[in-house]
């Protein structure tokens, strides 16, 4: 699908209607709803099949003039009869191949006109009774055995499209040729330059300015064919296109699905939510809604909401049946909180739900994050910078419940990367030592065989490889043991960039794991008091050392001006 620049009636217009004439366009396509589907109409399938012919038939009247001139230019030549009689009959089974091909397809044509004309009609009536707001149900035809055997009947099956965009962005509008443009939208010329271009349906659109609102009048044109398929008008400001564009794609998408509309239950729970519930369908918000819902067949965004409780949103193809059942089940916003403990404490911030949390201190060993009956991604970070993430599962999510998470806060790549150099360190050193092993091996086993059948090889140099190839079997052993130990921590390294699942823990372990963390707490507190007085010691020490150095130096000086003066 496709738009091409507004035209707008009236002339010397405005700046702001110039640009208006350009933004429509895309303002009006993005607002078509996303996955849009589609059944084409039996009107479009003619036509389409249509146009292959009428193309074809095009090809084969230029091939059919191109032989006959040739075969008229025959005659002009001194030719023998022989020869000019083999080359006109050359001629004649030319033009008689192609003559055969034009009748064929002007059957096919004659042919493809008889099988849609009960489609149509019958996609005519269908429209009327949509337009008329009617759920069209399916009805099963009684099968007839003998008109069944007696003719081969096979039914037309359409295929549900995705409805695409112009080079697969609604900002790219069409721009035909300017003699094109002149011949008409239902001319052949316009109509090939939109079947080259691959576009199906046209949206156009004209503007008629009045004071300081404007009018939009829009059709959509189905290619092949140049048939008006849809049309919408809308009344607005100039200054509120968006509000236009939504009028006008409200109108146009239902025809551009071509979809019989579809009834929606809606089942929600807790039933106290009914009473202040909003159902949001495609940026529509629907209140009270009671019984069955209507809509058109497609796809459609549709999002809970209410008061005091979490909105649920999703997007769902409705197509294939004439009813769905939509149940959903809202938790509310604010469940109470849970305490989350760190196996091992560090001082930093705590987020979850995008927001932050609490703050660790070396006081504050926990954090108290909200829960609202979901999952919880969280994020950790400390005083250095360092990252790490924590996920709380949904099932253990119940109020003031005690979490215990072992989050470890350090730089991941550079710990993943050194971890993957030691592998490969410790690969390349397994292939470097099985040359030498098989080498050994190799000869062992020759000089086994050597001495075993007695074929000049001594006891001694038998002895000999076989303590090498011993040795050197051992060596790669034990190198290969240490790649398979360090593959093992690089695929657990590789882990760590995964977050930790937090789990319920008792207060009885919670209380030993404080104890634990308080003991570890208080080490590093003196080790860092110890630090600081060693620190202060040091600055003290320092000070009365320049001081004396001042003192001796400010006394040579005055003796020496005792001894100038003497």
């Amino acid at each position: 699908m496709a738009a091409e620049k507004f035209s707008y009636s009236q002339k010397n217009v405005d700046l702001a209607i110039q640009a208006a004439s350009t933004s429509l366009p895309s303002l009006v396509l993005e607002q078509i709803a996303e996955n849009l589907v589609r059944l084409p109409r039996a009107q479009e399938m003619q036509d389409s099949e249509l146009y292959a012919l009428k193309s074809e038939r095009l090809s084969l009247f230029l091939q059919l003039s191109k032989e006959v001139k040739e075969r008229d230019s025959v005659l002009l030549n001194n030719y023998s009869s022989s020869k000019l009689k083999y080359k006109l009959s050359a001629y004649d089974k030319k033009i008689a191949e192609l003559n055969k091909k034009v009748k064929e397809n002007l059957a096919k044509n004659r042919e493809v006109r008889r099988k849609y004309v009960e489609m149509i009609s019958a996609d005519e009536e269908r429209e009327k009774r949509l337009e008329a707001g009617e759920i069209i149900k399916e009805e099963k035809e009684q099968k007839n055995f003998f008109k069944d055997f007696l003719f081969d009947h096979k039914e037309e099956i359409r295929n549900v499209k995705n409805v695409s965009f112009y080079k697969d962005d609604v900002t790219s509008l069409f721009e035909a040729s300017a003699s094109a443009k002149d011949a008409g939208y239902s001319s052949f010329a316009f109509e090939k330059a939109c079947v080259d271009a691959k576009i199906s349906g046209l949206l156009t659109g004209v503007i008629t300015v009045y004071g300081s609102y404007i009018s939009v009048a829009v059709n959509i044109y189905s290619f092949p064919g140049a048939k008006i398929i849809a049309s919408a008008m809308e009344v607005g400001e100039k200054d509120d296109l968006k509000s236009i564009a939504i009028g006008i794609a409200r109108v146009l998408t239902p025809k551009i699905a071509d979809s019989m509309p579809v009834e929606v239950d809606f089942e929600i729970e807790p039933a106290e939510v009914r009473k202040n519930l909003q159902i949001t369908v495609d940026d529509v918000v629907y209140k009270n809604i009671d019984g069955l819902f209507r809509m058109q067949s497609g796809v459609h965004r549709i999002m809970f909401s209410a008061p005091g409780y979490n909105s649920i949103a999703t997007s769902y193809a409705f197509v294939g049946n004439r009813k769905f059942h939509v149940a959903a089940k809202m938790t509310k916003s604010d469940n109470g909180s849970v305490n989350l403990h760190f196996k091992h404490h560090y001082p930093g911030d705590v987020f979850a739900n995008g927001k932050i949390s609490g703050s660790l201190t070396e006081e504050e060993i926990s954090s108290k994050i909200t829960i609202d009956g979901h999952a919880i991604l969280g994020h950790f970070i400390d005083e250095n910078g360092e990252t790490a993430d924590f996920f709380i599962p949904e099932k253990i999510m119940t109020e003031d419940n005690n979490l215990l998470v072992r989050v470890k806060t350090f730089n991941r790549s550079d710990y993943i990367e050194k971890r993957r150099k030691m592998m490969y360190i410790s690969y390349s050193a397994l292939i470097v030592s099985l040359m030498p092993t098989f080498y050994c091996y190799g000869n062992s086993y020759a000089a086994s065989r050597g001495y075993n059948y007695d074929y000049g090889v001594s006891y001694d140099d038998a002895i000999a490889w076989q303590n090498a190839s011993n040795i050197c079997t051992g060596i790669s052993v034990a190198i290969g043991a240490w790649w398979i130990y360090e593959l093992v921590r690089y695929l657990q390294s590789a882990n760590t960039v995964l977050p930790v699942s937090a789990h319920s823990v008792s207060e009885k372990k919670l209380a030993k794991v404080k104890i634990k963390e308080e003991k570890r707490m208080e080490v590093l507190r003196q080790k860092k008091l110890k630090k600081e007085l060693k620190t202060a010691e040091n600055e003290s020490a320092e000070v009365p050392e320049s001081t004396d150095n001042t003192e001796k130096k400010e006394d040579i000086s005055e003796s020496s001006e005792v001894e100038t003066n003497g």
